[in-house]
């Protein structure tokens, strides 16, 4: 079945259907893209629906519903490409980087607790380590593989040091010596194998993927 009758079996009211054209929109990015995508938070019928329309379309893996806390009645939908789920790596290529998060308040919440996982930011929280910032510890846990996988940074060590990239729980490179093996001049969108084998999938512009404007 297609979208359009995969989505028409499923939606019970007329606003159903664009809520599940979105939300089958975001799985299509994630498989075109190699990145996660996420709906916002979904009502418990919503997510009912959501699952629903996934059963029916044959998909039973790579998403997960989280709301943050074990009790969350409202939730996120997230679709994870393969490389999240099974131990792989991310390599952020981040030449001029000199901070983590988008203003500086946000760079001290991240040196001083770190990219740390989901549980212990929202222990944190609950013990009012953030003094209410919930964006802060936001941006933590977004941040945050939980253990799924590794992420690297790349940088150049006079705008962002390997003692603060590690400090901050992600493993630290050389932009320039990364940047030689992964040149992103000439790397194409999508999937590409490497000289000696190495397959890896580039994402030239990550931040159309990440922030789109609905």
């Amino acid at each position: 079945m297609d979208k359009n009758t995969i989505i028409a079996k499923v939606a019970q009211e007329p606003e159903d259907r664009l809520l599940l054209a979105k939300i089958w929109d975001k799985h299509s990015q994630m498989e075109r893209r190699g990145v996660p995508a996420s709906t916002g938070f979904l009502s418990p019928r919503e997510q009912h629906l959501a699952e629903a329309m996934l059963r029916t379309a044959g998909i039973c893996s790579g998403y997960a519903f989280d709301g943050g806390y074990g009790e969350a009645e409202r939730k996120v939908l997230s679709f994870l490409p393969d490389w999240a789920e099974d131990g792989g790596e991310l390599i952020l290529l981040a030449p001029g980087v000199r901070a983590f998060g988008e203003n500086e308040e946000m760079d001290q919440m991240t040196r001083r607790y770190g990219y740390t996982g989901r549980d212990r930011i929202l222990e944190l929280y609950r013990q009012g380590a953030f003094e209410g910032r919930l964006m802060s510890a936001a941006h933590l846990i977004q941040g945050s593989s939980d253990g799924r996988f590794t992420i690297t940074y790349a940088t150049r060590p006079e705008n962002l040091s390997r003692e603060a990239v590690e400090g901050v729980g992600y493993r630290w490179a050389d932009y320039e010596e990364t940047a030689r093996r992964y040149n992103p001049m000439t790397l194409r969108e999508g999937w590409n194998t490497l000289p000696d084998g190495e397959e890896i999938y580039f994402v030239g512009t990550p931040a159309l993927g990440l922030w789109k404007a609905e």
